[in-house]
């Protein structure tokens, strides 16, 4: 469930080649309607898995043409930056919304999480603070 907002993206790196894996969600917003139900998804995360979240003032921050920044840029900044840190991963996607909008006004929340799995965790561990670099 991702209550509206941009399904995550989970970015797999393998033999030198990135994968991206968009986590959308089946359900209605939640607080749309008080009786919904939400089918619960699974997806199961690797060591040196990114998992990205954000909010819609990410991929619709606006140029001063009014063009939005977009889902095929936040792609390809993931795609080129799958090798690094998650506060790398993180600092290099607000680095490239900021030089597209050129000095314009923010119109939107901007949120952004990125988590990256690190080795030595294990499936069924309780400690994600040893499991994963949360930015």
């Amino acid at each position: 469930m991702n209550a509206g907002h941009n399904p995550p993206i989970v970015v797999r790196t393998s033999n030198g080649s990135s994968k991206l894996f968009h986590l959308k969600s089946v359900g209605m917003p939640i607080g749309i309607a008080a009786d919904s139900r939400f089918p619960s998804r699974t997806f199961q995360l690797e060591i040196d898995d990114v998992l990205v979240t954000y909010t819609d003032g990410i991929t619709e921050a606006e140029s001063r043409e009014g063009k939005f920044w977009g889902e095929k840029r936040l792609e390809a900044v993931l795609r080129s930056s799958s090798h690094k840190t998650a506060e790398e991963i993180m600092q290099a996607i607000l680095d490239e919304v900021s030089v597209f909008v050129n000095g314009q006004g923010q119109h939107d929340d901007m949120t952004l999480v990125v988590v990256r799995v690190q080795p030595g965790c294990d499936v069924g561990s309780t400690e994600m603070h040893s499991c994963a670099t949360f930015v």
